[in-house]
């Protein structure tokens, strides 16, 4: 890392095209993906291999919870934020979007009650809206990229 390396204007036009496209796709700024990038190659991860093995723990995650809760024959368990970032997070890495409505549902718990807790998680940072462009009667739900980076930061933690 000591030495200096030449960047061809080839490369860095590359590099560009690429960090815009993931912006596109991510729905995020060239800044954040650029942040994301950064943390990455901190925790000295950028295979994203992670991110597959990631979205399947997530769901896994959840469908132990729902059993639990079914055998248990209680609903006292439940954490619908912590159900929504799993949701959100699982369905980013899968290139799937999320509307208000289906984060509502997927929580398990009362329309009103999942927006209180939408609500919450926006004034926290974790999550953001936006108006859905094929449909404007609906409102597009995903992490915010601090949130997102959390998130990972927590999946590197469990074993």
């Amino acid at each position: 890392m000591g030495r200096e390396m030449g960047v061809l204007p080839s490369d860095l036009l590359r590099m560009a095209t690429m960090i815009s496209d993931a912006a596109v796709e991510m729905g995020c700024s060239t800044s954040d993906v650029v942040s994301m990038i950064e943390c990455r190659l901190k925790r000295g991860d950028l295979s994203g291999q992670f991110r597959r093995s990631g979205a399947v723990t997530v769901k896994e995650w959840k469908r132990v919870r729902m059993r639990r809760n079914s055998i248990m024959e209680t609903t006292i368990f439940r954490d619908p934020a912590w159900d929504m970032l799993l949701d959100l997070y699982s369905a980013e890495q899968e290139r799937r979007h999320l509307t208000v409505s289906q984060l509502c549902y997927g929580s398990g718990v009362a329309i009103a009650t999942a927006l209180r807790h939408i609500d919450r998680m926006a004034e926290a940072n974790l999550l953001e809206r936006r108006e859905n462009a094929r449909d404007h009667r609906s409102t597009i739900v995903s992490l915010t990229p601090d949130a997102r980076v959390k998130f990972e930061r927590f999946l590197d933690m469990v074993p």
